[in-house]
């Protein structure tokens, strides 16, 4: 009887240190949605238009990726966007 109670006392102290450890939903979307968006630009030559979020309106929105960007994530649609980042952060 006290293996096991040992061994489902170990279980329970690892899984409470191992949840600590781990990055809330609000983290990962924060990290995949690389807030907060600059609401100024650096343009290229080379430019493409994407959808990403912005932290200052909350929303996403539509913008031309530049040279300041290239960090940023992107979409390459206004749905994907607001799926990802902008229904899910409200949400919290």
């Amino acid at each position: 009887m006290k293996p096991w109670i040992f061994l489902c006392l170990t279980l329970w102290t690892f899984s409470l240190l191992r949840a600590d450890n781990e990055p809330s939903l609000r983290e990962v979307l924060n990290n995949l949605c690389m807030l907060p968006l600059p609401s100024e630009q650096t343009m290229c030559s080379t430019r493409t238009s994407w959808y990403g979020y912005d932290a200052q309106t909350r929303r996403c929105r539509h913008f031309v990726y530049g040279c300041g960007n290239r960090r940023r994530n992107m979409f390459s649609t206004f749905l994907m966007c607001f799926r990802i980042c902008e229904y899910n952060l409200s949400q919290r």
